[in-house]
């Protein structure tokens, strides 16, 4: 009779941390959905970018001023552009080094969800392995 309560608490106990293990997969895929935007965006800038260098001066274009609206504007220079980098502070930078900036941010974000897939392959290795333990119980 002992050995049977102590077999079903094994059972609970793991069937516990298969829950915890499918929560934390859940929360992994939601955050490799988001790095998954986030280099989507910065590679259609990056696009963006390579576009306004052919762009001539005074050509007319639409500048976002937010919340997906948009202004129609005239264009004074398509080699330099205003940069947040952080705090509110804007700093000037070339085209070059604007696309230098946004494809080492891309980088980052690649390793990001290389990290992020190897976590839940990890996780769904340790699954199996409760599955496969719940099972022998």
């Amino acid at each position: 009779m002992s050995e049977q309560k102590n077999n079903q608490a094994n059972i609970q106990q793991m069937f516990m941390q298969m829950q915890q293990i499918e929560e934390q997969s859940r929360h992994m895929e939601q955050e490799a959905q988001a790095v998954e935007q986030k280099k989507n965006e910065f590679s259609i800038l990056i696009e963006q970018l390579n576009n306004y260098g052919k762009t001539k001066k005074d050509a007319k274009t639409f500048a976002t001023i937010g919340a997906g609206v948009f202004a129609e504007a005239k264009l004074a220079n398509s080699d330099e552009f205003l940069v947040n980098v952080g705090a509110g502070t804007f700093v000037k930078k070339s085209v070059a080094e604007v696309k230098k900036t946004m494809q080492a941010q891309l980088d980052e974000l690649q390793k990001i969800q290389m990290q992020i897939n190897q976590n839940l392959q990890m996780l769904a290795i340790q699954g199996q392995i409760m599955q496969a333990q719940m099972q022998k119980e």
